[in-house]
């Protein structure tokens, strides 16, 4: 762009038009309408500034909400894309070999003196790990650990 014109529409893509609206009105409120359903497109359109994102292949009402929840200032996710981001982040889990030992025991009701009877290793490492498992998971206790554990098949 020479002398800071704005280009005109046909002459950038969806991505950098969202850039320059939002540089030259920050207040606007862009909800992406879209064929594509890959994850690297979706981040790339939050990044252009983006605050909601939708499929075309919607139903008009998720299209509907998607344009009232924008408007309003909120991020928006049509379900499918919704889904697609959430089996991305549970893809996303890697365990070390000894958290899935360990995750395993505690799935299966073990204590952690138990653990540590089993894995040869000092009750206060067991409860270092087992504290550090539900911290990596971002879960609150070992119930949610052990139903995540579970749903996930992480054991």
């Amino acid at each position: 762009m020479k002398n800071g014109a704005t280009p005109a529409p046909d002459d950038i893509a969806g991505f950098d038009r969202a850039i320059v609206l939002v540089d030259h009105s920050p207040s606007l409120k862009i909800l992406m309408l879209t064929t594509y359903a890959e994850i690297a497109v979706i981040t790339r359109a939050f990044d252009s500034g983006a605050l909601g994102y939708v499929l075309k292949n919607s139903t008009s009402e998720e299209i509907d909400e998607g344009i009232r929840t924008v408007a309003a200032g909120e991020r928006f996710l049509c379900d499918k894309v919704e889904i697609l981001l959430k089996k991305s982040a549970e893809q996303r889990i890697t365990l070390t070999g000894r958290e899935r030992e360990l995750l395993k025991l505690v799935v299966e009701g073990k204590t952690n003196a138990e653990i540590a009877d089993k894995l040869c290793l000092a009750y206060q490492t067991v409860k270092g790990y087992r504290s550090n498992l539900v911290f990596k998971l971002q879960m609150h206790n070992t119930a949610e650990l052990v139903k995540m554990a579970i749903e996930r098949k992480l054991v």
